[in-house]
C-alpha cells in the first residue's frame, strides 16, 4: 500500500459523523484506462499520484452542472478533507476546459498546467501538470481573496493527505480530552494543526 492510499484510509473513518458525508457513498474509483481516456483532452500529464487518488475514489455521485458552478455556494460534491470538496474527474476536466475559474493565479510560470482537484470556501486546490508525467507535483491552495501566494502549500498530495490524516487524528484526540476538561482546547488544536502543516510542508 502506497503512503497516498495509506493517508487516504486514515482520513476515512473521520467521516463517520452525521455531519459528514459517510465512506460508503464515496463512488468506486476509477480504472487507470478510464482516467487516461478522461484526461486525454489535456496538452500536458499530471502526476501519477493524481491517478492514484481517482483509482481511490472518483470524487462526487451526481455532480452539479459544471455551468451552475459557484465556489460560494454549497455543493452535493462527497467532502474529502475539512472544508474542502473533492470534484468527480468528469466535472474537473469540464471545469480546466471550460476555464471558469482563475486557477493560476499568483501559481506558477504557466497557469494553464494548473488543475483543479478540490474546492473550498475561499478558494481552490490545483495540482501542477507538466509535459512529462511526473510521480508527484506541487499543490497549490489558491485563495481568491488573496494574491500573495508565492510557494505551494505541498510539495505533493501525498503530503497534503498525509498531514490531514494526522490533523484529524489529532483533533480526534482533542475532543477525548474535552469531555475531561469540559471544553475543547481551540488554541491548543490550532496550535498543533499548524505544527502538523509546516511539517509536511517541505
Amino acid at each position: 500500500m502506497s503512503y497516498l492510499i495509506d493517508a487516504l484510509k486514515r482520513i476515512t473513518p473521520w467521516y463517520q459523523s452525521p455531519e459528514h458525508i459517510r465512506p460508503s457513498r464515496f463512488p468506486c474509483g476509477l480504472s487507470f484506462d478510464e482516467i487516461e481516456q478522461q484526461l486525454m483532452v489535456l496538452p500536458f500529464r499530471l502526476p501519477l499520484e493524481f491517478y492514484e487518488i481517482y483509482q481511490w475514489c472518483n470524487g462526487s455521485e451526481n455532480p452539479e452542472a459544471v455551468d451552475d458552478y459557484q465556489p460560494e455556494s454549497r455543493h452535493e460534491y462527497k467532502i474529502l478533507i475539512a472544508e474542502a470538496q473533492f470534484f468527480d474527474l468528469e466535472t474537473a476536466v469540464k471545469l480546466w476546459v471550460n476555464n471558469d475559474r482563475d486557477y493560476g493565479r499568483g501559481v506558477g510560470k504557466d497557469a494553464s498546467l494548473n488543475f483543479p482537484l478540490m474546492h473550498h470556501e475561499n478558494g481552490i486546490i490545483v495540482v501542477v501538470g507538466s509535459q512529462e508525467q511526473q510521480p508527484a507535483s506541487p499543490v497549490w491552495d489558491i485563495d481568491w481573496l488573496n494574491d500573495s501566494l508565492r510557494e505551494p502549500e505541498y510539495p505533493s498530495l501525498t503530503k497534503m493527505m498525509t498531514a490531514v490524516a494526522e490533523a484529524e487524528e489529532k483533533e480526534s484526540e482533542f475532543w477525548s480530552n474535552s469531555e475531561e476538561l469540559g471544553y475543547f482546547d481551540d488554541k491548543g488544536f490550532a496550535k498543533v494543526s499548524w505544527e502538523i502543516r509546516e511539517k509536511y510542508r517541505n
